[in-house]
């Protein structure tokens, strides 16, 4: 990783504005409508689909067993998943949580050589906020 910016043409930047504002508004007027426990499972279908990604998750840290993740909601090749639980350290989303965001879009395995789950589900590329 060279911690470079890659430069982006005006068609890409255009392209992630419309994905924001897509996810805003949906946040903003679909969003909220959603029934207890719904908003989530909602939220991880449209970013998978609006992205182009084959995963989108939404995970908290389990609160009486240190460095562990449980997803609160799991999106998977098009369909809702069974939610799972996953070790913190050596993953990215531990550097989200100490950087507040993270993104990788491409060779993540790489950035995170420990971390096996990215290697399981053959990740590419990683974005993360918290």
């Amino acid at each position: 990783m060279t911690g470079k910016a890659a430069r982006k043409t005006r068609p890409q930047l255009l392209s992630d504005r419309i994905t924001v504002d897509s996810t805003l508004r949906f946040i903003a007027q679909r969003g909220w409508k959603q029934k207890d426990g719904d908003f989530f499972p909602a939220l991880t279908a449209h970013l998978a689909e609006s992205l182009g990604v084959a995963f989108a998750l939404v995970g908290r840290v389990v609160p009486d067993r240190q460095g562990e993740v449980e997803t609160v909601a799991l999106y998977a090749h098009g369909a809702h998943a069974p939610n799972m639980e996953y070790s913190l350290p050596g993953s990215p989303c531990e550097k989200v949580l100490k950087e507040g965001l993270c993104c990788y879009p491409k060779d993540v395995r790489q950035g995170f050589p420990s971390f096996a789950m990215l290697g399981e589900l053959n990740a590419e590329s990683y974005a993360g906020i918290a």
